[in-house]
Order: C-alpha cells, then sequence, then structure tokens
C-alpha cells in the first residue's frame, strides 16, 4: 500500500467518522489546567537512560520491572524489537519505595 493510498483511506474514514459527530460535540480543546491532571509533560526514559540515572540498576532489572508491569512503560515501535520507554517517575517511585 503506497503513502498516497493510504492518506486517501484516512480522508475517507475522516469523513465518515465526521458524519456520526453532532455538530455541538465538537468542541476546541481547553487551555484550562484541571486540577486533576499534571501540569508537566511525562518524561520518558530508555533501558540506557535508566541505568545511568540508577547507580546500579540493570538493564535487565529495568526490562523485568516494565514486563511485570511494576513500573510505567510504553513500548515504541512494533514486536520485541520495539523501544522500551519508561516513566521517569514511575521509575523513581518505584525505587524510593523499596528503599524504605
Amino acid at each position: 500500500m503506497t503513502t498516497e493510498q493510504r492518506n486517501r483511506i484516512i480522508k475517507m474514514t475522516i469523513a465518515l467518522l465526521e458524519e456520526f459527530i453532532e455538530p455541538e460535540e465538537i468542541t476546541a480543546p481547553s487551555n484550562k489546567k484541571n486540577s486533576d491532571t499534571n501540569s508537566e509533560p511525562t518524561e520518558m526514559l530508555t533501558v540506557r537512560e535508566c541505568t545511568d540515572l540508577i547507580q546500579g540498576l540493570t538493564a535487565y532489572t529495568v526490562r523485568r520491572l516494565a514486563s511485570r508491569g511494576k513500573i510505567i512503560s510504553v513500548r515504541a515501535g512494533e514486536g520485541k524489537r520495539g523501544k522500551i520507554l519508561i516513566n521517569k517517575n514511575s521509575l523513581l517511585d518505584y525505587i524510593n519505595s523499596k528503599k524504605d
């Protein structure tokens, strides 16, 4: 499938979806800061950056924590070759909780 074909399919899909949306449902994104959300962007680290940040932490341990759901992670890319990105705050919270 070429890029042109993909773009055409995406445009057709958007047009179909717009038919189902009522005009009053479409609203512009709000610039207000919600008290429930963090105003700072989420910082994500690669496995290597995690090991550089915390002395003694191995890449194997970081991958294992991520796979077990102990820390928040996202796989950027498809399959086993995708890069694992780790939520920095989640990692630090996990490490600090284990210091007790």
